[in-house]
């Protein structure tokens, strides 16, 4: 009896540790205590007891984690793959983004500087692009060389742009640079 309770303290610890640094999935913190060889029989009610407290909440999580993402700069398909990776369900994932659509009249009144994820995919896209180029890029005519405008064509890539967002700033980043 008491070596069961000791193991129910030591699960509960274990996630309320893991908890307290950072906000976590249903699936990472499930992956967390079976890496500590707890039982899934011990697992799922705890975190069925932590979601009702609301100590995990992927739909939360999901949207925290969109606005950090487009906050970092990021397209919007890079962050849900991210929560896909995380294990958040798509319906966690839908709910999120329903979300941020509703909270955008208040944000866009709210201080802009602060919430930059506010800004389109292209401008966040081309403002990515236009920190990367450095006055020493240019070519004599003043032109982006094509070796700088690869490296940027893969800073968006990696940043989940498609190809027809990353060409138009390119061109946009091109046509500042010629005025």
């Amino acid at each position: 009896m008491e070596s069961e309770n000791k193991k129910e303290k030591d699960i509960r610890s274990i996630a309320l540790r893991k908890l307290a640094h950072r906000g976590r999935t249903k699936k990472e913190l499930r992956d967390i205590l079976l890496k500590e060889e707890f039982s899934l029989g011990e697992i799922e009610p705890l975190i069925e007891e932590l979601e009702s407290l609301g100590y995990l909440n992927d739909a939360g999580y999901a949207m925290s984690y969109l606005e950090f993402s487009e906050g970092k700069g990021w397209a919007r398909a890079r962050g849900i793959r991210e929560l896909k990776k995380r294990g958040l369900s798509e319906a966690d994932i839908e709910l999120a983004l329903l979300k941020l659509e509703e909270d955008k009249p208040f944000r866009e009144g709210a201080n802009s500087a602060f919430f930059d994820e506010e800004k389109s995919e292209e401008e966040r896209a081309l403002s990515v692009g236009i920190k990367m180029v450095k006055e020493d890029d240019l070519d004599e005519r003043g032109r982006l060389p094509e070796k700088v405008k690869s490296r940027i064509a893969r800073r968006l890539f990696s940043y989940g742009y498609n190809s027809d967002t990353i060409y138009s700033t390119l061109r946009k980043i091109e046509e500042k640079l010629n005025y």
